[in-house]
């Protein structure tokens, strides 16, 4: 299975995120997976109301993958990897 035919979180969590922190892992001394919360007034907070809300899911293994997820997986590696090469100031 690849991720064209990944259709649930569950099947990307197994195709794609759990092979990939696996050979991670093999090269690895440690491996940091980072979820971040959104704390009610909180200065996060804050600054995400000032972005706007946003389409919000609940995810569970059965949740299926949103139509653009690919789209958004190539956005967010662009984004990545524009970040990761501008100098620190």
């Amino acid at each position: 299975m690849n991720l064209e035919m990944a259709k649930t979180f569950q099947q990307y969590a197994d195709v794609m995120f759990l092979p990939y922190v696996s050979h991670q892992l093999a090269t690895a001394q440690r491996v940091d997976v980072v979820w971040d919360v959104y704390i009610q007034d909180s200065l996060k907070s804050a600054a995400r109301e000032k972005r706007g809300k946003g389409i919000r899911r609940r995810v569970t293994p059965t949740t299926l993958l949103p139509k653009q997820w690919k789209d958004f997986l190539e956005w967010m590696r662009i984004r990545l990897n524009c970040l990761n090469s501008c100098p620190n100031n």
